[in-house]
């Protein structure tokens, strides 16, 4: 189960068309890719969950993946449909996904079951 605890966040800007929280359970890494639009009305709405999210638990990185600027060679292949998207990783594998606008506790519940 991961922890919440004291406020250990760090946002990254030096890629600033990708999307990528990193969660650190343990020795396990959770990586979670969020895949948005610009004009996307409920990619803007999830923005303060994540930062919810950010808050809750230490050894968060956040950063986007812009779909307006192209969709990035790695994941064309999902055949993303819909946006938001977040991808959940564990190990480099994709343990889940959410599509459309999701609630902090959906997110939460998903980083909890990896």
């Amino acid at each position: 189960m991961v922890e919440q605890g004291a406020v250990n966040s760090e946002v990254v800007d030096s890629i600033p068309t990708i999307a990528v929280i990193n969660l650190f359970k343990g020795n396990i890494m959770i990586k979670i890719v969020k895949i948005y639009g610009t004009h996307c009305y409920p990619c803007k709405l999830l923005v303060p969950i994540l930062e919810k999210i950010k808050q809750n638990y230490s050894g968060i990185i956040i950063e986007e993946v812009n779909i307006d600027d192209g969709v990035p060679q790695e994941y064309q292949d999902l055949n993303i449909m819909q946006t938001p998207t977040l991808i959940f990783y564990k190990d480099n594998k994709i343990i889940s996904t959410l599509s459309g606008l999701q609630t902090y506790e959906k997110i939460e519940e998903q980083i909890k079951n990896v």
